[in-house]
This record gives structure tokens, C-alpha cells and sequence, in this order.
């Protein structure tokens, strides 16, 4: 008989017993209550109402071997007692509900029904006919263990008020007698699928009704069976590109996220756990939100570096996945982490000029002013950046470099130093120019400090000789000097060019006097004049 609402259903056929499936291992009957505990923990909690009751419990088959696809035990499988209804409506002889202290996933159907038989006043029934089949299960429908003729109720599975499918797996009934206490000749027996409407259950209806045909007695027994929930997420991290070399340059986060457990997860996300980057991580956005079993997503984010990431050398980022299973649980996958590394190449440039600039040839006394304009052309920042004198061969003191230093600089960054010097006279007289060399130095974030190469500014003295003599004679402004007269030369001579003069005489030139100075053509004069008045 066809049952109402029938749940269609695309699940394929189950070839074995679902990995971790689970159930009592024994159970405490109450009136119609029974109540066992998984090995994992859940609790399950069967429900009994209608004219079928329990009959205890124990083993799924009796009189023989239990078939390899059967639970190992003989304590584990509730049994049932049918003694009057003869209802073939749906659950017209009662229900049982399963129902579980988490959701759980992957129901499986265990029966064994213990056959026909007059069923006597004593509890639990004796029998002595065994004629049951296991039976093909129609998705959606009830469905009988037994063969035409046996009185085996028929069986209903919902769950939720909505009827649910049933799988008959290959392989999960009855073989020969030889092998398993299942055979034509025995009674009916299997492990079923069940195929629900969502992906985990918390609760499973299992109705009963007379199958039409036979006695109205029955007995059989079953167990459910469940996949307790392992919620599981993984994710890998990953960053693109893996190196940078400036700051401004931007990072691409890339997040796989995977669903490794055995029930589907909703608002799957990502939380950053460890950030030593400086600025702030972009909107990590996903592709989906929600993963069924094996499903996958794509997370991404980006991320500019910042100087101070470059500075540091590396951004380490880690972060975990998350997401929530049906029950409310979060599950959180182990931490990833993805690492960007910052290849420092410190550097630094000097450039010194002077001023006044431009001269064709500077004097003595002049003030010059140097500056050394100091750039990082790296890309990092440096620290404690100096300006060092190296040749320099004024002979005069070259002022105090200020400022004496610079506490940071920033890649591209440039900063002047200056300092002031007055030409002197021994610059000038060394005919050529005044050298001056210096480096700039600076500390990067790591390894030791770096210095520029040097610049050199050259102060050009061209030198210009020349002398100047102004010949005078004492006494001077006489109309007429006479004979005997001492007549005082002065050379007044004077160092008209811009270089120290040495080894300076005065040289006679043209000179009309008699016998080579003054005093002597006098004297000749006189003596020629005192000879003559002798005479």
C-alpha cells in the first residue's frame, strides 16, 4: 500500500554502512519508552505508541549466525510484539519515534523480523515457523518484510511529518543460509539507508501497519542507526605576490576554505587571528557563505604595505575559517598563515654645491657656504643620518656640519646639511682650487649602516699675480736742487695681485745720473770744481 506525501528523493544507492555510524549498544525500557547511548554520546530516545509494544530487547536475529552487514552485538535491537491490529492505514498500529539529543546525520535502517507463529500468553513469544524474505524498499512508501501470506506489519519512515525515501543497499540483504541466518528459508532481514529531506535529522518516525495477509500476530525487531555530527573546516592561506620591494604596493589574501566534515555549515567566515602588517586588511568578502559536504569557497582580501611593513621585512598574516553546523554549533579550522617578505636594499646620495656658485675664481676672505643635500634612494627608512667630511684641503677651519644629524628619513625623502668656510689666503696661493669630499651615512632597520658615495665641490682660485712700485724722492717739490744735495730715493712697491709674492727686490731701470749714482756725479762735479779753483 502507498503511503501519503511521499518524499522524492535523488540520494544514490548506499553501497555500505556509512563510516562512524553509531547506536546503542544496549538499551532501559519503560513502559513504552526505551533509551540507550551511543558510543559517542548521543542519546537516543525511542518512543512507542499503539497496539504494537515492545517486547524487549536483544539481538536483530535469532536461531543463527547475524550477517556481517548486522551491528555485532545482542544487545542492541529493539523487539516488538503485534498481537491485534489488522490496520493497513499508515502507522495504523502504532509508531515509534527515534529522537536524538544533537542532529545527527545518515540514518540506517536495521531489521531482522523474527517471523510467524501463534504468539502465546508469555512475553517474549516463542515460534516455531520461519518463512520471511527480505523485500525490495519502494522510495516513499511502506513497505513488508515478509512474503505474501506472512503477517509482518507493513513499515513507514518519516521524519519531520514528511515521509522519507528508503535505499535498498547491494548486498545488505539475506544471502544462502551457509553463510547468514537470513535466508529465503529463515526471515527476513537488512540494512537500510535512509534518505531524509535535510541533510541532518533530529528525530526519525517509524510507523507500522498490517500488512493485509497472514495471522494478526507479529513480532520483529529493528535498530536505527546514526552518523553523529563531526563538523570539520579546513582553510589555506595564501598572499600574492609573495614579495615586495616598496611600500604601496598591493597584497592579494586568498583564503580556500573547504568543508571536511559530515554536515553542511552555514555563514562560513574568516577572522584574522595574527597581523603584523601596520595598515588595515581590506573587507575579507567570500563566494558563498553556506557548504554542503565537500564543498568549497574562495575567500579574498587585499591589503596595501605600508613603510613601516617594508621597514619591518616581513607581514606575517594568520587566520582561521569558521562556520556554523544546522544545531548551532561553530566549528573553527587550525589557523594558516601566509608570509610576504620585504627584501631591504638600503641606500643613500649626496650631493654638495657651494655658495656663491659659479665663480670663475674666489678670494680671499670670502664666506662659503656648502650644502650636502642628502637622499634616500633606497626603500627603507633610515635613521641617525650624518654627513662626514672626508678630503678637504683648506688650510683654514671648516665650520660645525648642522644639523648634526637626522633622526629618520624616509625613502624618496631628502634633507641639506650645511656648513660655512672663509677662503684663505694659503687656498688662494696654492694656484689651483679648494677640494672638499664628503658621504652621508645612515642607519637602516637591519644590518649595518650604510654610507653614500662621495661628493665633491671645488672652489677654483685662478691666480693673478702683479706689482706695483711707486718711486719718490725726498725732499721733493723743489724748483731746483743744487749741487751737493742728498737726494733720498723710496720705492714704494705693492702686492697688487691675489697671491703671496716672495723673494720681491726693486730693480733699477733707466737712470741718467754720472757714474752710477747720484752722490758720485755730485761729487765728481765738486771735485772737478775745487780742482779748477786750485788752478
Amino acid at each position: 500500500m502507498a503511503m501519503l506525501n511521499a518524499f522524492a528523493f535523488s540520494v544514490p544507492r548506499a553501497e555500505a554502512v556509512p563510516a562512524g555510524s553509531e547506536y546503542p549498544a544496549s538499551w532501559t525500557i519503560a513502559g513504552n519508552v526505551a533509551t540507550g547511548t551511543t558510543p559517542s554520546g548521543v542519546v537516543v530516545t525511542a518512543t512507542l505508541t499503539g497496539p504494537v509494544t515492545f517486547a524487549g530487547s536483544g539481538g536483530l536475529v535469532f536461531g543463527g549466525p547475524s550477517p556481517a552487514f548486522f551491528p555485532p552485538t545482542t544487545t542492541e535491537a529493539l523487539q516488538f510484539i503485534n498481537t491485534t491490529c489488522t490496520s493497513t492505514a499508515p502507522s495504523g498500529c502504532g509508531s515509534i519515534t527515534y529522537a536524538f539529543s544533537e542532529p545527527v546525520t545518515t540514518p540506517v535502517f536495521y531489521t531482522g523480523d523474527i517471523g510467524s507463529g501463534v504468539i502465546p500468553a508469555s512475553n517474549p513469544p516463542t515460534f516455531s515457523e520461519y518463512r520471511n524474505t527480505p523485500q525490495t524498499l519502494t522510495s516513499g512508501g511502506t513497505f513488508s518484510l515478509d512474503t505474501p501470506g506472512s503477517q509482518t506489519s507493513n513499515v513507514a519512515i518519516t521524519n519531520g511529518g514528511t515521509t522519507v525515501g528508503i535505499i535498498n543497499p547491494a548486498g545488505r540483504v539475506g544471502t544462502a543460509a551457509s553463510t547468514n541466518s537470513c535466508d529465503p528459508a529463515g526471515f527476513g532481514c537488512g540494512t537500510y539507508a535512509i534518505s531524509t529531506p535535510t541533510p541532518t535529522v533530529e528525530s526519525i518516525t517509524i510507523g507500522f501497519s498490517n500488512a493485509g495477509v497472514g495471522v494478526e500476530g507479529d513480532a520483529f525487531t529493528q535498530v536505527v542507526g546514526i552518523t553523529p555530527l563531526t563538523p570539520s573546516i579546513s582553510m589555506t592561506k595564501t598572499v600574492s605576490p609573495q614579495t615586495i620591494s616598496a611600500a604601496g604596493q598591493e597584497l592579494a589574501y586568498s583564503f580556500a576554505v573547504s568543508n571536511t566534515g559530515n554536515t553542511a555549515l552555514s555563514g562560513v567566515s574568516i577572522a584574522e587571528t595574527a597581523f603584523s602588517g601596520t595598515g588595515e586588511v581590506g573587507a575579507i568578502v567570500c563566494d558563498v557563505t553556506t557548504l554542503a559536504i565537500g564543498g568549497t569557497t574562495t575567500c579574498s582580501a587585499t591589503y596595501t604595505a605600508t613603510q613601516a611593513d617594508v621597514d619591518a621585512g616581513t607581514i606575517s598574516n594568520t587566520a582561521t575559517a569558521s562556520g556554523d553546523t544546522p544545531g548551532g554549533e561553530t566549528v573553527t579550522s587550525p589557523e594558516s598563515s601566509a608570509e610576504v617578505t620585504a627584501a631591504p636594499a638600503p641606500a643613500l646620495t649626496v650631493v654638495k654645491s657651494v655658495d656663491p656658485a659659479g665663480q670663475e675664481s674666489y678670494e680671499v676672505g670670502q664666506e662659503l657656504t656648502y650644502s650636502f643635500l642628502v637622499t634616500n634612494s633606497g626603500n627603507v627608512t633610515m635613521t641617525d643620518v650624518t654627513v662626514n667630511e672626508g678630503e678637504f684641503d683648506g688650510t683654514g677651519e671648516l665650520g660645525a656640519i648642522t644639523p648634526a644629524s637626522v633622526a629618520t628619513l624616509a625613502p624618496g625623502d631628502s634633507t641639506t646639511f650645511t656648513a660655512t668656510y672663509t677662503l684663505t689666503q694659503a687656498d688662494v696661493d696654492r694656484r689651483g682650487s679648494t677640494t672638499n669630499t664628503a658621504t652621508a651615512t645612515g642607519v637602516p632597520p637591519t644590518g649595518p649602516p650604510v654610507e653614500s658615495p662621495p661628493s665633491t665641490v671645488e672652489i677654483p682660485s685662478i691666480a693673478a699675480p702683479a706689482l706695483t712700485v711707486v718711486k719718490s724722492v725726498d725732499p721733493a717739490g723743489q724748483e731746483s736742487y743744487e749741487v751737493g744735495q742728498e737726494l733720498t730715493y723710496s720705492f714704494l712697491v705693492t702686492n697688487s695681485g691675489n697671491v703671496t709674492m716672495t723673494d720681491v727686490t726693486v730693480d733699477e731701470g733707466e737712470f741718467d745720473g754720472v757714474r752710477g749714482g747720484p752722490g758720485a756725479d755730485l761729487l765728481v762735479l765738486g771735485d772737478q770744481l775745487g780742482q779748477r779753483d786750485d788752478d
